[in-house]
C-alpha cells in the first residue's frame, strides 16, 4: 500500500471512531484505535510530514482513549505523539509549538493517573525547546493534571482493559433504547450506569469502585 492510500485508510478509521464517539458508543473505538495506530506505524516516519502525520494519529488515539476512560492507554499515546514531534523538530526542523502542545498533553495525561513530575519528558524537551517555555508548559500541565477526581486504580490493569469494552457494551444495551441509539446514558443516568457497570465487572471477576464511591463530596 502506498502512503497516500494508507493515509486514506487511517482517515477512514478516524471518521468511524468519531462517529461512535458522537453516538456515545465508546466501547467500539478501542479496536479501531489500535488498527489506526498499527496502520500508521507500518509506514516509515522518514520525513517531516510523515512524523507529523504519526503524531496526529497518536494524538487522536490519546483523545479517544481518554474520552473512553482508558487512562493508561491515553498516556502512552500522548507520550508517543510528543516524542514524534521532538524527532520532527530535531531531524527536520519541525514546529516548536506542536512539540510544546504534545508535551502539555503528555504531562496532563500522566498526572490524571497519579502525581508525576515527568522529569524525563521535561529534560528531553529542554534539549530542543526554550527552557522558559518548557517550564511554563510544565507548570500549567502539572496543575491541570493534578486537579482530578479520584478513580479506581484497577482501571489501569490488563484485566480491566481486557473486559471493559464488552462490559460497557452490555451496560449501554441495558440502559439505551436501541431504536434511538443516541442516548448518552453516562450523562443522563450516571449513578445507574455505574451500578450496572460495577455489577457486570463483578461478573467478569473485577472489583471496581465507582466515581461516586471514591468522590463522596462531589455531586455528579
Amino acid at each position: 500500500m502506498d502512503y497516500d492510500a494508507l493515509l486514506d485508510s487511517v482517515f477512514s478509521i478516524r471518521e468511524e471512531i468519531l462517529s461512535h464517539e458522537e453516538a456515545h458508543r465508546e466501547w467500539k473505538t478501542s479496536g479501531l484505535v489500535a488498527r489506526m495506530v498499527k496502520l500508521i506505524e507500518s509506514a516509515p516516519a522518514d520525513s517531516l510530514e510523515k512524523l507529523e502525520d504519526r503524531a496526529e494519529v497518536y494524538d487522536t488515539a490519546g483523545d479517544s482513549s481518554f474520552l473512553s476512560g482508558r487512562r493508561r492507554l491515553a498516556a502512552d499515546y500522548y507520550e508517543k505523539a510528543f516524542l514524534c514531534e521532538l524527532q520532527a523538530l530535531e531531524s527536520f526542523g519541525g514546529s516548536e509549538e506542536a512539540a510544546l502542545d504534545r508535551l502539555y498533553n503528555a504531562v496532563v495525561s500522566r498526572n490524571y493517573i497519579k502525581d508525576d513530575d515527568c522529569g524525563e519528558l521535561k529534560n528531553r524537551a529542554k534539549k530542543l525547546l526554550p527552557a522558559k517555555r518548557v517550564d511554563a508548559v510544565m507548570k500549567q500541565a502539572l496543575h491541570t493534571g493534578r486537579d482530578r477526581l479520584q478513580y479506581d486504580p484497577v482501571e489501569l490493569t490488563d484485566g480491566y482493559l481486557s473486559v471493559i469494552d464488552s462490559v460497557e457494551e452490555k451496560v449501554y444495551n441495558l440502559l439505551t433504547d436501541e431504536s434511538g441509539g443516541k442516548l448518552n446514558v453516562q450523562r443522563m443516568f450516571p449513578h445507574r450506569y455505574w451500578r450496572e457497570k460495577k455489577r457486570f465487572l463483578k461478573l467478569a471477576g473485577i472489583d471496581w469502585r465507582t466515581p461516586s464511591e471514591l468522590n463522596p463530596g462531589v455531586r455528579f
